[in-house]
């Protein structure tokens, strides 16, 4: 099998048909598999491919426009390209005078995940490829508005709502099987594949004799798809921006109250321009909050342990999903993401959270807002045991500012607008100063 440095070398020739033209079948087995050779000479029976499977193969990642891309998300969109349509051979069914290839493309993507790690690929780096395979032409059933294509006339209309359901049927299909979750960034880049794809297909199709499509009106099809990505993924906030930690139940067996809170919360906090960071769940009072910065177009980021990377455990709605492999790097990953912290009613983890981030700020760690969103009186017990402590002698009293208590999302979100760094104790220097006995 051909080994990684030498396959990057060769998917990015600009030359490449000409290259793996001149291998003969032993050296194209040898080096992709018996799979890849399969597609040589393989005669697709439609005029929509007016060539061999691996013609068009080695066309579309010729194809495949790399400009402006990190070095990473070209060789993954190369190497998608490379494996796209290596599952047809496999799939082919006759059907009147041609041949269909139905679910071709999730066959493609179990060749390519059995190949790729044998040719150097990490596990990370192969679920991405696989997801460019297995979605590289979902989209193209949608049509463009005016379009006259009499065989399509049921196919929904490319817009906004469609291609953004698309997108969220996806990144539900990952939050049923874990293997890769997709990100923003990956969903801009389809595109590029689907492009790449259409370009290497022949001019028309036909059906029945009737002109169905032309290659000019994929690639038009394609660009209007890439337009309403782009503006669905433009988030209201950047790498770079604002971003709120919000800690919460993961229970649904709560009061209704609790559940609208979480989601108006979630919704205020992408209007305000702040990304969202959580712990990436799908219930509960984190799925509630997803959901509303979902709805109002906000950027999500899911942070997860590895032993809770399981099957509909994670939120649809996030936009990035980082998996750590504890959950003490998860909570340090989230801390290390965010601007400001807001605790929602939840249990024992939240409780946690909430008091490793107050301890935190406590010792000078960093200096961030915190709010604790009161939803019905939660947390009246818990603020007054603070109370309590200092009360007692056990903490300073200025300590009680290390965070406010909001009643409504309205005020947690000004609290993180407005906060202003108060006057605290320097415990260290204290304890430094005076020593221990």
């Amino acid at each position: 099998m051909i080994q990684y440095t030498e396959f990057i070398r060769l998917i990015m020739r600009d030359n490449l048909r000409d290259t793996v033209a001149a291998m003969t079948d032993d050296e194209l087995s040898a080096s992709f598999g018996s799979d890849y050779l399969s597609t040589r000479g393989f005669n697709q029976k439609n005029p929509h491919h007016c060539y061999d499977v691996l013609d068009h193969i080695l066309y579309a990642t010729e194809a495949l426009d790399t400009d402006g891309l990190s070095e990473a998300d070209a060789i993954a969109l190369k190497t998608a390209a490379f494996f796209h349509d290596v599952g047809k051979p496999r799939c082919a069914a006759p059907k009147e005078n041609r041949l269909i290839f139905k679910g071709h493309a999730k066959v493609s993507c179990e060749i390519a995940r059995a190949l790729l790690p044998v040719i150097g690929f990490s596990s990370a780096e192969t679920g991405r490829i696989c997801f460019f395979i297995e979605y590289h032409d979902v989209f193209m059933p949608l049509r463009l508005k005016d379009d006259v294509d009499k065989h399509r006339p049921e196919s929904p209309v490319i817009s906004e709502r469609t291609v953004g359901d698309i997108l969220l049927a996806i990144r539900s299909d990952a939050v049923g099987r874990p293997s890769y979750f997709p990100s923003d960034t990956d969903f801009r880049l389809l595109p590029r594949i689907c492009r790449a794809d259409s370009l290497a297909q022949a001019e028309t199709t036909y059906r029945n004799g009737l002109l169905r499509d032309t290659r000019e009106n994929k690639l038009a099809r394609v660009e209007e798809i890439r337009r309403c990505i782009e503006k669905i993924t433009h988030r209201t906030a950047d790498e770079n921006s604002f971003a709120v930690c919000l800690f919460g139940a993961s229970s649904n067996d709560i009061p209704q109250e609790y559940k609208d809170a979480a989601r108006h919360l979630g919704e205020l906090t992408a209007k305000a321009g702040f990304g969202m960071v959580f712990g990436a769940g799908g219930r509960g009072l984190m799925g509630e909050a997803a959901k509303g910065a979902h709805g109002a177009n906000g950027m999500i980021t899911g942070v997860l342990p590895e032993k809770l990377n399981l099957a509909n455990i994670v939120s649809p709605y996030c936009t990035e999903l980082f998996i750590e492999p504890t959950m003490h790097e998860r909570k340090a990953h989230m801390e290390r993401l965010s601007s400001g912290f807001i605790a929602m009613a939840g249990g024992f983890g939240t409780f946690e959270e909430l008091l490793e981030i107050l301890t935190l700020k406590q010792l000078g760690y960093f200096d961030a807002p915190i709010a604790i969103l009161n939803t019905r009186g939660y947390f009246d017990d818990l603020i007054a045991m603070f109370e309590h402590c200092t009360d007692e002698g056990f903490a300073d009293k200025r300590y009680l500012g290390l965070y406010r208590v909001c009643k409504t999302p309205e005020e947690a979100i000004a609290c993180m607008t407005d906060y202003a760094p108060a006057d605290m104790p320097d415990k260290i220097g204290a304890a430094v100063k005076y020593g221990v006995k």
